[in-house]
């Protein structure tokens, strides 16, 4: 890899030049059968259902349904969702999913609630007064089904801070209150990524390799000294420590011949998520790592063309009381459909196989709210991805909310929500091919006292 490349030749690799839309091609040893790969999506704030919703006949959330949109016309499409319409083929969207479990899960917190919930669908675990993830979320359960171990387990990227805005800076958990840091600033994910010599002269490479064999070297002279129960912790650390080379040493050896060269202006959240999704969709391509998670931080208000100083204060709660809110939080989910939209775009247009990198791809929008005025029902996912997933593309599936959960709303309670979410994450994981009937809780107990299940996939987004 050549570490100084031109401005313009970066700007062409991540489809910035000249209007090119573009990433470059990659000299790799290619399998004999593309791996599937996995990118979470993961947005701050969350929309307007009502303006979310397709509802083109007039169904509405009573019933289950479904429909083929690739034959619907653009205005079919919800003012929050149109910019998917190119991409109908390649797109399911899900409605009336509710965060059943998260709304069942103590009191207040709602943000902090439903960012634990969301992506693991296990129940809080409180530290220092605060609610953390209480499992794995969905991108690292695919993690430990998909990686490689010779390579980056997975990748974890924010872009404008991520969920700092509310005072937390990740969403995606190893485990149990186990955050994973994000990478903020493409420099440093190029760094992370690409910056490594992979001629076998990096002195950094030597220096770990020293470390290990010293490591390595002193295990061996303290393990006949120590009691059993000290020896089986010293073995569980020596094997983290065999994986690390494992990966040091995969990773010397991948191949990569033409990434894209280290991002040099940064700071503005437009070019920074351009970086970082070209980043990413490299490190894919070039098989670095199989699993990655763009974290959006919340939109400004001159991004949405609005007046104002903040989302958070000055629409996100006020979408049941003001048109001008509504509208204004419409068009800030309309702008991460468009960032949706261009991710599936630059999937597109890396080859693999006999088709493209996103031909072995699921793509995942999850928010992090139901709706900004912290509601947990009707809460929206989109997903995307090729034909050599199991994903079923080319749907709008609505379901009923019918399920027996109180949940609170801007009139006050109301007795039911829809179908919990976790079962939507069982099917992400289906679609990639890890088969499990569960992620996070496995039932919770509704306000009616009826047990609610919460496992199994949803066959209606399952090829």
């Amino acid at each position: 890899m050549s570490p100084d490349w031109s401005r313009r030749r970066l700007l062409t690799a991540l489809g910035l030049g000249a209007g090119a839309l573009s990433l470059p091609r990659v000299g790799r040893a290619a399998p004999a059968q593309p791996p599937t790969r996995f990118l979470l999506f993961y947005t701050a704030q969350g929309g307007v259902p009502d303006r979310w919703a397709c509802d083109p006949r007039g169904l509405g959330d009573a019933v289950d349904w479904s429909e083929d949109w690739r034959t619907w016309d653009p205005l079919d499409f919800s003012e929050s969702l149109r910019p998917l319409h190119p991409w109908a083929a390649e797109v399911t969207a899900v409605a009336g999913l509710g965060l059943v479990t998260a709304e069942a899960d103590g009191a207040s917190f709602r943000h902090e609630r439903s960012q634990a919930h969301g992506l693991s669908g296990a129940n809080a675990l409180w530290r220092g007064g605060y609610p953390y993830g209480g499992g794995a979320t969905i991108d690292q359960l695919l993690a430990d089904h998909l990686a490689r171990p010779d390579r980056f387990r997975s990748v974890e990227v924010s872009v404008a801070q991520g969920l700092s805005y509310d005072g937390y800076g990740s969403a995606v958990y190893r485990g149990p209150a186990q955050p994973l840091p994000v990478i903020d600033d493409p420099r440093e994910l190029w760094d992370r990524l690409f910056g490594a010599r992979r001629d076998g002269a990096d002195p950094t490479a030597a220096l770990q390799g020293s470390v290990l064999d010293a490591v390595a070297g002193r295990y061996g002279a303290v393990a006949p000294t120590v009691s059993a129960d000290a020896r089986r912790k010293l073995e569980a650390h020596m094997d983290l420590l065999r994986d690390l080379e494992r990966r040091l040493d995969g990773l010397q050896s991948a191949s990569c011949a033409a990434a894209p060269g280290r991002p040099e202006a940064v700071g503005d959240p437009t070019g920074d998520f351009e970086h970082s999704l070209g980043l990413v969709a490299a490190a894919l391509s070039c098989d670095l790592t199989r699993v990655a998670s763009l974290q959006m931080g919340q939109l400004e208000m001159d991004q949405l063309g609005l007046p104002g100083a903040d989302v958070h204060a000055d629409l996100a709660h006020d979408i049941y009381d003001s048109e001008e809110a509504a509208a204004g939080m419409a068009a800030y989910t309309a702008h991460h459909a468009r960032q949706f939209a261009r991710i599936l775009t630059v999937l597109d247009q890396l080859p693999e196989g006999d088709g493209s990198l996103l031909d072995h791809t699921v793509v995942a929008w999850i928010p992090e709210l139901a709706d900004s005025w912290h509601g947990m029902d009707r809460f929206p996912i989109v997903l995307g991805g090729g034909r050599h997933t199991g994903l079923r593309r080319g749907r709008y599936v609505s379901y009923a909310r019918t399920t027996p959960m109180a949940c609170l709303g801007p009139a006050g309670m109301r007795p039911t929500m829809g179908v919990p979410h976790q079962r939507a994450l069982v099917s992400i994981a289906r679609a990639v091919g890890l088969d499990i009937d569960r992620v996070g809780e496995a039932a919770v107990e509704g306000t009616d006292g009826e047990t609610i299940d919460c496992t199994g996939a949803l066959p209606e987004l399952l090829a």
